[in-house]
């Protein structure tokens, strides 16, 4: 089983990294068509791993029991579940969840068209203002990232169509993205971002590293490491490994990250140990109200920092230059 999986793995590793590098990078002039098809190859690529470095633990989590399971993993876009105990009900409100993606995703999909006409209209005013270019490009990559989640969408599709009620089990497409936009802290931002990428860095860095027993040490890191895997990227996009920017991103969002996962830690453990003292049965685990608003600024600030300077320090381009259509 596990060499199987290996050998599916790497296969599709090999074959989309040499598609992406033979042909996606110089296949299309828009920087953001050329975007979307580098990202999905990568996040394939990802999802595909991630079931290696997460080893047995991660196969068990998602049902990958068998040699079937393991082929449909690794033919998927992104990263599947396989759920027991399917029933007709089950099937039904399968169905009914994907039309409403599907009609959540046309809004994105359509909001995503009208902000590329805007920003093309008012592209000198707002760039004359880095907060307000900042927002621009926060709303745009908040609504284009919702195309990447279209493959894996149809894979779902597929999945609900092959689904059999005398069978026990069904498919359960975990999308690349979520509804970044409304995030309301960095923990829940890096829930919705990139996921395939997003777990297989956490399987590869993170808990080898201690994991939330010493963020300290395991969030600082496994930023870093994030960031110098993108040097590349950039290099081969615009001809620059523009390590500084990259490092100052992932630096930010790092920082903040750490933070808040060491301040939430110290707000549920002062909360927990207060109730222990006053003998009360319940350990209570909110955290003060004050402080939700403070992780929001927090999250809020950073996120259209690393955006800004992404965009101007490691691509070298403004919000003008990313949009699809000019």
């Amino acid at each position: 089983m596990d060499i199987f999986v290996g050998s599916l793995v790497f296969f599709t590793i090999c074959l989309l990294s040499s598609i992406k590098t033979a042909s996606l990078i110089s296949s299309s002039s828009a920087f953001s068509i050329k975007i979307i098809l580098i990202a999905f190859t990568a996040f394939w690529e990802c999802s595909n791993a991630a079931i290696i470095f997460g080893g047995r633990t991660l196969q068990n989590n998602y049902g990958i029991a068998s040699y079937s399971t393991a082929f449909l993993a690794g033919s998927c876009p992104a990263q599947i579940k396989f759920i027991q105990e399917q029933n007709n009900q089950y099937i039904a409100d399968g169905k009914k969840k994907w039309i409403e993606r599907s009609f959540h995703m046309l809004c994105y999909l359509l909001a995503f068209l009208a902000f590329s006409s805007i920003f093309h209209l008012f592209s000198d005013r707002i760039e004359a203002w880095p907060i307000l270019e900042a927002e621009g490009i926060v709303i745009y990559l908040s609504c284009m990232v919702h195309i990447w989640n279209i493959p894996p969408h149809l894979y779902q599709l597929l999945m609900n169509l092959r689904n059999d009620p005398d069978t026990n089990s069904r498919i359960q497409v975990i999308y690349p993205y979520g509804s970044i936009y409304f995030s309301t802290s960095s923990r829940e931002f890096w829930r919705k971002w990139g996921r395939p990428a997003s777990s297989l860095i956490r399987h590869m860095f993170y808990y080898p590293l201690g994991g939330s027993r010493r963020p300290w040490l395991s969030i600082p890191i496994m930023f870093l490491l994030n960031a110098s895997g993108h040097y590349d990227i950039s290099m081969a996009l615009v001809g620059d490994r523009a390590e500084i920017g990259w490092n100052i991103v992932f630096g930010v969002l790092g920082l903040v990250a750490t933070m808040e996962v060491l301040c939430d830690s110290y707000f549920i453990t002062t909360s927990n140990s207060a109730d222990a003292n006053d003998g009360s049965e319940e350990r209570a685990s909110a955290m003060p109200k004050w402080w939700y608003g403070i992780r929001f600024i927090m999250a809020t600030a950073s996120f259209r920092f690393a955006a800004y300077t992404l965009v101007h320090k490691c691509l070298h381009l403004s919000l003008s230059d990313i949009l699809v259509w000019k």
